[in-house]
């Protein structure tokens, strides 16, 4: 399997070996197909928090390929993982991916119940993005890499100054990882 910046559905490409690796055994080709970028997307992101041993990770949209995949790094890196998902029937997927705790929720208001949290990966945007957002610890992170629920957000720029140290980082795939 591997990953290019551009060029990836061409028929033929000139691929560094860099930017190659052995599909493992047992690893089919649908699988594979999502792991160099929903993969590489959490890692990265996950990075941005730093050492999570023992500190409170937000997982959004938790249900989704990058967020099953962010569960089960984000717990493997020692932190108290929390999914947020939007339909009860996905609490479960949550929980066998790496989740402590499971919010069930449309709007993210409901991950609130779990917070602070040191760490946010948010790939929802909208709605969820803003509810979420207050519930950043001081000094905490919030890496969003998607906007599955939409573009256009609304929050309290009071509450997020006031919570101190709080940053927000935009994060596409192709600049800066």
């Amino acid at each position: 399997m591997g990953f290019l910046p551009s060029g990836a559905w061409a028929e033929l490409a000139a691929v560094p070996t860099n930017a190659l690796a052995e599909l493992p055994d047992g690893v089919s080709f649908e699988e594979a197909a999502m792991l160099p970028v929903a993969g590489l997307t959490v890692l990265y992101a996950l990075d941005k928090g730093g050492n999570l041993q023992g500190k409170n990770v937000l997982i959004t949209g938790a249900s989704s390929g990058a967020g099953q995949f962010a569960l089960q790094l984000a717990r493997m890196s020692g932190a108290r993982v929390v999914a947020l998902v939007r339909r009860p029937e996905h609490e479960e997927l949550a929980r066998e991916a790496g989740a402590h705790e499971v919010a069930v929720d449309e709007n993210g208001a409901a991950a609130e119940e779990y917070g602070p949290y040191h760490l946010i990966l948010e790939s929802v945007g909208g709605d969820v993005l803003g509810n979420v957002l207050p519930t950043l610890a001081p000094e905490g992170t919030r890496v969003s890499f998607g906007v599955s629920g939409g573009a256009e957000v609304t929050f309290n720029a009071r509450e997020l100054y006031l919570t101190g140290g709080a940053k927000l980082y935009g994060f596409i795939h192709f600049y800066g990882s």
